[in-house]
């Protein structure tokens, strides 16, 4: 089979490092990739992740991505139909920095990538990624949630930003820890 070029970009101002997570890429058995199997690249603010693999959507692959992130709550997409995936043709993890004020923090956030109508749809998750009515990324410090970013996604790319809300801050954490809690 032949390797296929992937690329999606994460965009943020707050982004200050992007690393892929060694020996964190799954692909399906039938499937090849490139040492290494994920370049991460950026210019400004947009960070572009390449990945060369085959296309071999396996549900196998789907499974453990999905268990990875652990449930719907916390996974996201470019697909339109927003449902968890059935199938993917890879996944890997990412370590992602983020920089707000004075504090840092690092964030593990999973991605999957699978194939509809040969139109790459793209999988974010992981326990900090809160898919409800607007995704949102919650920045832990101390066990506790320090900042909230929106996401939004568009095909091949996902965003992070801080939220542009009428709420005021309390409200919105209020809101995020009362959405947590319901999810245990």
């Amino acid at each position: 089979m032949q390797t296929h070029e992937h690329t999606l970009t994460l965009t943020g101002a707050m982004i200050t490092t992007v690393e892929y997570m060694a020996r964190s890429f799954h692909a399906g058995e039938e499937s090849s990739s490139d040492t290494p199997p994920v370049t991460v690249t950026h210019d400004g603010t947009a960070w572009t992740l390449t990945t060369h693999c085959e296309h071999a959507a396996s549900a196998d692959v789907a499974t453990d991505f999905n268990g990875t992130c652990e449930d719907a709550l916390h996974i996201m997409t470019t697909a339109a139909d927003g449902a968890l995936a059935a199938e993917l043709n890879f996944c890997y993890g990412v370590v992602v920095t983020f920089a707000v004020g004075m504090q840092t923090y690092e964030v593990d956030l999973f991605i999957g990538q699978g194939t509809t109508a040969g139109q790459s749809d793209w999988w974010l998750g992981g326990a900090n990624v809160i898919n409800d009515v607007n995704p949102l990324l919650a920045l832990i410090s101390y066990n506790q949630i320090s900042k909230l970013l929106h996401v939004s996604s568009a095909p091949n790319a996902f965003d992070f930003a801080l939220p542009q809300s009428t709420r005021t801050p309390k409200t919105a954490m209020t809101s995020a820890k009362a959405f947590l809690q319901s999810c245990f």
